[in-house]
């Protein structure tokens, strides 16, 4: 039988924001919220959903993602504020703490936060994302630069499609990183909106345009190591093999070895193995929010 998911809709300090929830099938479950890729939603956590029964899930929609509101006008999509929008929706749902899973930049805000925030994250569970993407301290005037000139570019119409299909195959065939078919169109339902207007019905993405900007600052590798030295939580890291463009074998390692209470699987398949291969490691991931793996 399918887990079927509830839609919520919170208003934080962050701004208003949407998760889909799957209940727990007994009580006492184990609490985790989901954090999900660049350019994705919540809907990417729909395939391990079925099979994480005995946890209770909440997926939530980072901002400009999703049925998330977009930041206002002006504002940045900075990789340090999603730190702030987990802390603004921790509070909204009443947590004092919480588990966290997530995937390549959700990965990486669950990694960041649990170094700020020791005290409200209970367990991390990562999927081909042990902290966030770096840059070299040498390139700090050249990554300025192009966050500038992103702005300074005159902004295109959002591209329309005939079809979410349509939608699914441009993810697929133009994205930076291999994803399935399958993968990209349940993603793609839920970044989907559907417009009517003199050319008949079209669809055009719900994300906002402004994601792709290019972020002025990013963290050094020494910075993140730093932060994954600090990580109080056990952690459980998947990571993708063969290995993808964003990953680096000798610098996940010593991301790796970085962290205390560190536990580090391969899996076969593409970034987006945790849709693809979602029966595989599903009995790993809940077994570990349950406490039942070794945290030595």
């Amino acid at each position: 039988m399918l887990r079927e998911s509830k839609e919520l809709r919170l208003d934080t300090r962050a701004g208003r924001v949407a998760l889909l929830h799957w209940p727990a099938q007994h009580d006492g479950a184990a609490t985790v919220l989901c954090l999900h890729g660049w350019l994705d939603n919540a809907a990417s956590f729909l395939p391990l959903a079925q099979h994480l029964g005995g946890l209770d899930l909440y997926a939530l929609d980072f901002p400009g993602h999703g049925h998330s509101d977009h930041r206002p006008a002006g504002a940045r999509y900075a990789f340090t504020e999603y730190l702030f929008d987990v802390d603004a929706v921790l509070d909204a749902l009443g947590w004092e703490r919480a588990s966290l899973l997530g995937h390549s930049m959700g990965g990486g805000v669950a990694c960041i936060y649990a170094a700020a925030a020791p005290e409200r994250v209970e367990r991390i569970v990562v999927v081909d994302g042990l902290g966030p993407v770096s840059n070299d301290e040498a390139n700090t005037a050249r990554q300025l630069r192009k966050s500038l000139d992103w702005l300074r570019r005159s902004r295109r119409p959002l591209r329309r499609f005939d079809s979410v299909e349509d939608m699914a195959k441009a993810r697929t065939d133009e994205g930076f990183l291999v994803i399935s078919r399958d993968a990209a169109r349940l993603i793609c339902e839920r970044a989907a909106r559907r417009v009517a207007d003199g050319d008949g019905d079209h669809f055009v993405w719900r994300t906002d345009p402004a994601l792709r900007w290019n972020s002025p600052m990013m963290l050094s590798e020494a910075q993140i190591l730093n932060c994954l030295a600090r990580i109080e939580a056990p952690v459980l890291s998947f990571h993708a093999q063969p290995w993808t463009a964003t990953h680096v074998r000798e610098r996940i390692a010593k991301r790796q070895a970085a962290l205390d209470h560190g536990h580090f699987r391969d899996v076969e398949g593409n970034h987006h193995f945790h849709m693809d291969e979602a029966e595989c490691i599903a009995p790993e991931i809940q077994a570990f929010f349950q406490g039942h793996a070794n945290d030595d």
